[in-house]
């Protein structure tokens, strides 16, 4: 047995591994003086004298409240710090194989690296294009997204990994019409060749210019040749009559920009935008985003730029998460930023970490949110659909929240010191860890060289 250790708060972590809370031991009240007990720092009156800490048992010399913080907590590949206790908790599904979800006294949570703005919902995201922009925001247009961003189906996301034109039905024609667009004028020069008159040389110069070009006039037409064997056709008409069953929604040398804009029509179901009983696309003809398309939002009263939301993305309705019900995304750092909202809209299967730009607001992110440590906890509730239909005031919104998120308990801690339990920073985990390892400072000198081990 040995002693001597340094002050601190004497209570019980309801999460703790270790003892239940003290009650008065034969030495005095809560004195913690049975020489097999493990002591806190500030304990009361022991068997030593005051606040001298009792005995500790030799075999688990270190500090406990570090002893104990560190068993509870470990810290992962990615150099984040968890809960071990939400282990066994994770919501499994093959989407979420390697992401990070679990189900905590109700709440559903997430933790992700990175937060975006959810394009789809805002009132500006997509605009017609225009000669400038073949979607609406390249080079410099209106909009804040790409239209072909808003495509339901042929859908993009093959493309937009890849940057590989033939991975998406609207721009797979494209290198046919750049081809035939060559094509055109390598047939140009070939026909100019044959049919140009040669006078006799008369020179070496003239004989040197005749020779050069003869040369362009055969480089032109075995690219020429080329051309018609990659698409198995024999002349310029065939390629032509080719192309007209092409679709590419790029603005492409040689070919009308109107064409390049009517190929849009080719998309059969539209998700970001709202389109008529026709599947045509719905402008806006009046207000401050005239000409802009109407987003396609659910619930269709929610405005990104009012509304604080986070995105629903299936399976997560699989466990039981709903439109409207709140919603809390955490910053997680020392302190933490906190923004209160709802659930709305809907997003790519599996995909986690998209909010409305109110949201990103209340986070104090203008622009883009930069990589960090997010956790987002939604609460579901049963609501229907007339429920989703009522249009809900922002302060309705954030209250509801709020009172969700404070109510929010799991073995004795709730709210905004249940997610510090659940994940810590790992600034906080560190400065325990050091702490652990200076333990041997406050022990005896004659124990120091015992070996201080985490079993």
């Amino acid at each position: 047995m040995g002693g001597g250790r340094r002050p601190g708060p004497n209570y019980h972590n309801p999460l703790s591994r270790f003892t239940a809370p003290r009650t008065p031991g034969p030495l005095g009240c809560n004195d913690a003086g049975d020489p097999g007990t493990l002591t806190s720092r500030g304990d009361t009156p022991g068997c030593l004298g005051l606040n001298d800490d009792a005995g500790f048992d030799l075999n688990r010399m270190v500090d406990p409240i570090d002893f104990d913080y560190l068993v509870r907590h470990h810290e992962s590949k990615s150099h984040l710090v968890e809960s071990v206790r939400i282990t066994g908790l994770h919501l499994k599904k093959g989407v979420w194989s390697k992401q990070s979800i679990w189900g905590v006294a109700g709440g559903v949570v997430f933790r992700v690296p990175n937060i975006v703005e959810d394009m789809d919902g805002s009132p500006r995201a997509y605009h017609p294009p225009t000669a400038a922009s073949w979607d609406g925001k390249s080079h410099g247009g209106p909009a804040k997204d790409h239209l072909a961003n808003a495509v339901g189906d042929p859908g993009v996301t093959k493309y937009a990994k890849s940057k590989k034109e033939k991975d998406w039905p609207l721009t797979e024609g494209c290198q046919l019409f750049r081809d035939l667009h060559k094509a055109k004028t390598l047939e140009a020069k070939v026909t100019t060749a044959g049919h140009a008159a040669k006078p006799p040389a008369t020179d070496q110069a003239s004989v040197d210019k005749a020779a050069k070009e003869a040369k362009e006039a055969k480089d032109a037409k075995d690219a020429l040749d080329k051309i018609y064997n990659d698409y198995g056709v024999t002349k310029l008409s065939e390629l032509v009559e080719k192309s007209k069953s092409a679709v590419c929604v790029l603005y492409i040398d040689g070919r009308p920009i109107a064409d390049s804009q009517a190929d849009w029509s080719n998309v059969t179901t539209w998700a970001g935008i709202q389109t008529d009983g026709s599947g045509n696309r719905i402008v806006r003809t009046s207000g401050p985003n005239t000409g802009f398309y109407i987003p396609a939002i659910t619930p269709g009263w929610a405005d990104a730029e009012k509304h604080p939301w986070v995105v629903l993305n299936p399976p997560e309705d699989e466990f039981g998460v709903k439109k409207t019900n709140s919603a809390v995304v955490i910053k997680n750092g020392d302190p933490p930023t906190i923004a209160y909202g709802m659930v709305a809209d809907w997003g790519p299967y599996g995909h986690l970490g998209e909010v409305s730009r109110k949201m990103m607001d209340d986070l104090n992110f203008p622009g883009d949110a930069p990589s960090g440590d997010y956790i987002v906890v939604m609460f579901p509730q049963n609501v229907s659909a007339a429920d989703i239909a009522k249009a809900k005031q922002v302060s309705t919104i954030q209250a509801d929240a709020k009172a969700a998120f404070e109510a929010w308990s799991w073995e004795g801690r709730s709210g905004m010191d249940l997610v510090k339990e659940l994940f810590p920073t790992p600034d906080q985990y560190h400065r325990v860890q050091n702490d652990f390892a200076d333990a041997k400072k406050y022990l005896t000198s004659h124990i120091d060289h015992l070996m201080l081990k985490l079993e």
